[in-house]
């Protein structure tokens, strides 16, 4: 069946990957006028719906569009005879999606589904299975949260999803919307419905947090809040039922920022069970696969085969859901925030741009995932021997002192492939001395053999998991750290990473030239005068603008214990090593304060692991039992104390232009 999809923002290039996964789709055409030129899976993004419809005679139309242009896309393809898929929420209004069920009624055996993916979740489809085999009673009540960070400035309160003539409403409509679904899911229709909406924080003319609280004829009584203010993306939802509890914790998502899927499934002590009261036992599922996407997809497909109605979030769900909405909004207008002079925005917004904060993050990636160890270690062999081969010739070396804090006492420590590498006795950083110039390092980057095996071999073997464990959450960093420092979202990258760029294009920020922000990646380790390179981009960078940035730390736990035994110390991959003070002062001297720094690595106990370090000493029974220990709870706690006190090897950092 011949596909197009209707609008390319975050939403439809889902909706085209997915499609492409199917024998039974061929996407043909994509439409987007803001993005017409630009190219996608081979196909170049066209403007005019009319024309493709005409052109291509599709059977399917996928309608991802801003919520105010639904109604007619969808309406255009049913009346084109194409089946329509289109993503929620079913327009602005319950006008809207009356519009299209009138369309839909007069159609000849087109389908019609809407995009409430959520009902798919696993979490969600086993927590509905529970309910439904009565192992835990009857259902009394439901609650539900679901909220995300919003952004800054442009990037969120001039968003088209906070103009009400484009959008319909607020985050009850963009978000809290999935959350009344799946209240529908679950309990069925509600008789009582009850709102109250807010602009509490945001400059926007729509609500950014919504409570809500519902009763079905049965009595069972569901609540929600939905909010643009609670700064952690946030999804939960509890059941409650005569002899026990459902709670589901996070969400899969493409973006990750949810936090993992999980549901727990607890029971109520029954007289004669042993055990504290208001402890009762508890069961909890982990999710690491989300199939929503698919899911739906494959059931429509199957409907427009076999001739079947939409079972599945139907033209009447979406109905039903809107009417929800909509019954809050005729009720109840948002209420501004009024603020004080200690609530100020602008008051807030400086609080947060100049605050050192450190970030924790949960341990999700592996070594062997982005490295994968046989082609990692003769790239390794490769890289030593260019080293050995470039640091023999002596009068090529040039003598430093240390390149973090500039002071000139240092101690030599131990020595790689021929390089030395020396300990600053006032910062404490690691550094090579004697090195190659920045000239001699840009010519061997040019003719390696090792970096062109990197490219060839290490990358490629590994690219998929490197897009979803670094440049990902990468590109989230990037966006909240732009949002939190009041600058656009668009940033200016020095040196080209076509990963982080797909990335940050699916979280809609912007790779510019010229922005107010900066990113310093896989830099700083190995260049031969850092002072010199960030003198140079700071000059790119006006007051207030900021810098993102990583560098490897010798205060790193696995840096500290292995030493010159550490597979990635090499000196011309890792000619520095710093400490936090060190790269605190290097930044200072050029004219930067410190907003982030923060060392959220995951790997150093799977690197001292993998190495088998047999250590003596005090530290011994410490690190046997660490590294021998099997529990993933004692890795996450010292993970997590690692972090937390930056004592990770990989630091990241945002730094602010004075």
């Amino acid at each position: 069946m011949r596909a197009v999809i209707a609008g390319y923002g975050y939403m439809g290039e889902i909706r085209h990957r997915v499609a492409r996964e199917f024998e039974d789709l061929d996407p043909v055409a994509i439409v987007d006028p803001k993005k017409a030129g630009q190219e996608a899976y081979g196909l170049v993004i066209e403007k005019d719906f009319d024309e493709v419809l005409k052109r291509e005679s599709p059977d399917v139309v996928f309608v991802c569009t801003p919520n105010f242009l639904i109604p007619e896309f969808c309406c255009k393809a049913l009346d084109a005879g194409c089946h329509a898929f289109c993503e929620k929420p079913p327009g602005r209004n319950v006008e809207d999606i009356l519009q299209m069920r009138q369309v839909e009624a007069a159609a000849t055996g087109q389908k019609l589904m809407f995009g409430f993916n959520h009902r798919h979740h696993p979490a969600v489809q086993d927590a509905k299975r529970i309910l439904e085999s009565g192992e835990l009673g009857r259902l009394l009540w439901v609650r539900g949260v679901y909220g995300k960070s919003g952004g800054h400035g442009r990037g969120f309160e001039q968003s088209w999803r906070n103009d009400s003539s484009m959008s319909g409403g607020g985050i009850l409509i963009d978000q809290g919307i999935h959350m009344l679904d799946l209240f529908r899911y679950f309990v069925g229709d509600f008789e009582d419905v009850e709102g109250w909406l807010a602009t509490s924080y945001w400059n926007i003319g729509v609500e950014d947090n919504a409570f809500v609280h519902l009763r079905s004829h049965s009595g069972v009584v569901a609540q929600l809040h939905s909010s643009a203010t609670l700064w952690k993306h946030t999804f939960q939802m509890d059941l409650g039922l005569e002899d026990g509890y459902l709670s589901i914790r996070g969400l899969l998502s493409k973006s990750g920022s949810y936090g993992r899927e999980t549901l727990v499934i607890g029971r109520k002590f029954t007289e004669g069970q042993r055990g504290a009261v208001g402890i009762p036992p508890e069961e909890t599922i982990y999710y690491d696969y989300d199939p929503s996407w698919h899911v739906q997809v494959e059931e429509f497909i199957r409907c427009i085969k076999e001739g079947d109605a939409v079972s599945d979030s139907t033209s009447m769900d979406a109905l039903r859901v809107m009417e929800l909405v909509s019954r809050i909004y005729a009720e109840e207008k948002p209420q501004k925030a009024k603020l004080d002079a200690t609530n100020d925005k602008d008051h807030v917004d400086a609080e947060v741009s100049h605050s050192s904060r450190t970030v924790v993050v949960e341990p999700e990636v592996h070594e062997y995932d982005i490295r994968p160890n046989a082609t990692t270690a003769e790239f390794r062999n490769l890289l030593a021997h260019e080293a050995e081969v470039l640091y023999e010739v002596q009068d090529r070396l040039i003598s430093i002192i240390c390149p973090a804090c500039g002071h000139d006492t240092s101690e030599e420590i131990f020595t790689v492939s021929n390089g030395v590498y020396h300990e600053c006795s006032n910062c404490g950083s690691w550094f090579v001395s004697p090195r190659p110039s920045s000239d001699t390092l840009n010519q061997w980057e040019k003719e390696s053999a090792a970096r062109k095996f990197w490219d060839d071999n290490v990358f490629q073997a590994s690219k998929d998991k490197r897009r979803q464990q670094v440049a990902i959450p990468r590109a989230i960093w990037i966006r909240q750290s732009l949002e939190l420092a009041s600058v656009p979202l668009q940033i200016e990258l020095n040196g080209a990473d076509e990963l982080l760029n797909d990335a940050l294009g699916e979280l809609e920020v912007e790779v510019v030239e010229g922005a107010e922000a900066l990113g310093f990646f896989d830099i700083l380790d190995r260049c031969s005068n850092p002072s010199e390179a960030i003198g140079q981009i700071s000059q790119k960078i006006s007051s207030g603008g900021i810098l993102l940035g990583n560098a490897w730390l010798c205060s790193g736990f696995d840096v500290a214990l292995l030493r010159e035994k550490h597979p990635a110390v090499n000196p011309l991959e890792r000619l520095n090593l710093y400490t936090e003070k060190g790269l605190k002062l290097l930044f200072e001297s050029e004219g930067f304060e410190t907003s982030e720094f923060s060392t959220p690595g995951v790997l150093d106990l799977e690197t001292v692991r993998a190495e088998g370090l047999a250590l003596g000493g005090a530290l011994a029974p410490f690190a046997r039992a660490l590294l021998e220990s099997s529990e993933q709870a004692t890795e996450h706690e010292f993970i997590e104390f690692l972090q937390r006190n930056r004592l990770s090897s990989f630091a990241r950092f945002v730094m602010r232009k004075k």
